[in-house]
């Protein structure tokens, strides 16, 4: 069971977030893993696919007045190919790859979902989740969405 907007807010209460000005409170609702095995037509090899694909619903809690500030739904999610040389073979997917990917994806997703709702034009704020890259923002001060790079694999 995953605590709710009023288990935030007596925690609020008791002082568990002191000195903050909001919280920011997710919790999941979608949580999707995937392992799948293809094989390469034409040969013995195959390609071994494991991702992981997360869904939160986020608000935004003033810890003043208790408001709700802002609330959405975010995304993130990573993945892991191995290609094997033959169909019996034994590669283990990189777990950790996976989850770094699929919490760098959700953390630029609710800052994106952040500065949209909240008008943020201040492009250095994305600096800890962009990796120093300010994001780029509209003139009407919203981000711009970027496509996200497509993994290419070249076989020989």
């Amino acid at each position: 069971r995953q605590p709710d907007v009023k288990a935030i807010i007596t925690r609020i209460q008791k002082g568990e977030f002191k000195g903050a000005d909001y919280v920011l409170f997710g919790v999941i609702s979608s949580i999707d893993f995937t392992d799948a095995l293809s094989p390469l037509q034409g040969t013995t090899s195959a390609t071994r696919q494991y991702g992981l694909q997360l869904l939160a619903d986020f608000s935004l809690i003033n810890t003043k007045t208790y408001e709700i500030k802002a609330a959405f739904s975010a995304q993130g999610e990573g993945n892991d190919t191995k290609i094997l040389s033959n169909r019996g073979d034994i590669a283990p997917p990189n777990r950790s790859k996976v989850m770094k990917e699929t919490s760098m994806s959700l953390a630029q997703d609710v800052y994106q979902q952040l500065a949209g709702q909240l008008g943020y034009t201040d492009a250095n704020l994305s600096r800890g989740v962009r990796r120093g890259q300010p994001m780029p923002m509209q003139p009407a001060g919203e981000p711009v969405r970027q496509a996200r790079p497509e993994q290419v694999i070249i076989l020989k």
